[in-house]
């Protein structure tokens, strides 16, 4: 991932930038204007606020994704477990009908046990 994408818009308006002002570009609507605070942090060649500062960003962003991935490994985990239970559904109904044998419903049952016990996994570690 390039740095570049934590960088926020630096004000370029009509109005000549204030220097002693965040140089992030903010917009309310349709207008845009130079971020209001004081600058506080000086990186990529700009003086920032705390929210706007190229590195601040970066670390908000990162968080997001880590808890987006989060919950995205937690769903496909449950999904898995929706899956494997249908499975055994299925396999169950097919022996019923002697359309399959007790190995296969064994082999769905352990594939359902495996699923299941990887999610109970997950959600202790998680808390």
């Amino acid at each position: 991932m390039t740095e570049s994408r934590y960088i926020p818009f630096v004000y370029k308006g009509p109005r000549e930038p204030d220097p002693e002002r965040c140089a992030a570009s903010v917009s309310e609507g349709f207008w845009r204007y130079q971020c209001s605070r004081k600058v506080s942090v000086t990186e990529a060649g700009y003086g920032w606020c705390r929210q706007h500062a190229p590195s601040a960003v970066k670390a908000r962003c990162e968080a997001r994704d880590r808890r987006y991935r989060a919950e995205m490994d937690w769903r496909k985990a449950r999904w898995n477990v929706e899956s494997a239970k249908a499975d055994v559904a299925e396999v169950a109904i097919k022996v019923f009908r002697q359309q399959a044998s007790l190995d296969d419903l064994e082999a769905a049952v352990a594939e359902y046990e495996r699923a299941d016990a990887m999610l109970a996994e997950r959600e202790t570690d998680d808390g």
